[in-house]
């Protein structure tokens, strides 16, 4: 059994969000928050080295913002957002005055109302001085000349860039995914090929990504990511009300009865409940591609 403490901690701060996309399951579920001093106690448990990772719901609309921010960088706690940046010009304000030190907007392409809120956030974030900005990309069939144009501008701005494939596409019937056919066109491959090539050198690649793109060219990688992403353990992931689930999926499948707090406190009987549920509810989602090259997923393997 693994017994390190995780290095990341994936937390849905919020289920709020302005937007209404039909193929979202997080709003489907009321949104119960937290204050920000529990998630602060959270990391305290986990040590000085964890990397909190936000996400949504929209991080922008949650109401303790403020004080979160302020106690992470007084703890000197590593962090981002993943947002919509359903408002640039408050959150321009917001990292003046609060000394944000990142934002990651998800962008897609270059004309969807959405997207444009994430290319003006960034500009208006260095602007006023966040040292700490990128753009998380999602590749989706049949949109790939779109994420090449979303990469061309990043490179241009020297932004950092996260990128990765959404495998079946977007649809509101989400279980269905494990059992879909895969849609990647030829035409897809011969832009992934290119798209590849455009970034692989780039140095403002996040984390393990220069290993990720790696596989891009193999068709295993492209055409049959039905299998469970092999449950790296290095992560943890809370709901907006504390309850421990088994994945960032957004079915969210609960832990049983622990909750981030608890689990924080005794992480080896966290993951011993953690990898029984995982074996046994796992079916592979839409999002399971290999971010880890393969051997990390061999060691994973292992060590779990």
């Amino acid at each position: 059994m693994h017994e390190d403490k995780p290095a990341v901690i994936t937390t849905m701060l919020t289920r709020k969000c302005p937007y209404n996309c039909s193929y979202c399951l997080i709003k489907r579920k009321k949104s119960v928050d937290l204050p920000a001093s529990y998630w602060i106690d959270v990391g305290l448990n986990l040590g000085k080295d964890i990397h909190f990772n936000f996400y949504g719901g929209e991080p922008q609309v949650y109401g303790d913002l403020s004080s979160l921010v302020s106690q992470l960088n007084g703890h000197n706690f590593n962090y981002s957002f993943n947002s919509a940046c359903p408002s640039p010009a408050k959150l321009e304000k917001f990292a003046r005055v609060n000394n944000l030190r990142n934002w990651t907007p998800s962008i897609d392409t270059l004309y969807d109302s959405r997207s444009l809120n994430g290319l003006e956030t960034l500009k208006r974030l260095r602007k006023v001085g966040v040292p700490d900005l990128m753009a998380e990309i999602v590749v989706f069939p049949k949109m790939v000349s779109e994420a090449q144009k979303v990469v061309d501008f990043l490179i241009r701005e020297n932004f950092w860039l996260s990128i990765t494939f959404l495998s079946w596409g977007k649809s509101s019937n989400y279980d269905s995914f494990p059992r879909a056919k895969p849609n990647w066109s030829a035409t897809d491959k011969k832009q992934i090929s290119q798209l590849r090539r455009s970034i692989i050198d780039y140095p403002k690649l996040h984390g393990n990504l220069k290993s990720y793109l790696e596989l891009w060219d193999c068709d295993e990688f492209l055409y049959q990511q039905l299998k469970p992403c092999n449950g790296s353990i290095v992560c943890f992931n809370p709901d907006s009300d504390g309850q421990m689930r088994l994945c960032r999926d957004i079915k969210g499948n609960l832990v049983t009865k622990w909750n981030a707090l608890e689990a924080s406190k005794n992480i080896s009987a966290f993951f011993c409940d953690w990898i029984k549920d995982y074996e046994s509810q796992c079916l592979g989602c839409s999002w399971a591609c290999p971010f880890f090259a393969k051997d990390l997923q061999e060691q994973i393997r292992h060590e779990i």
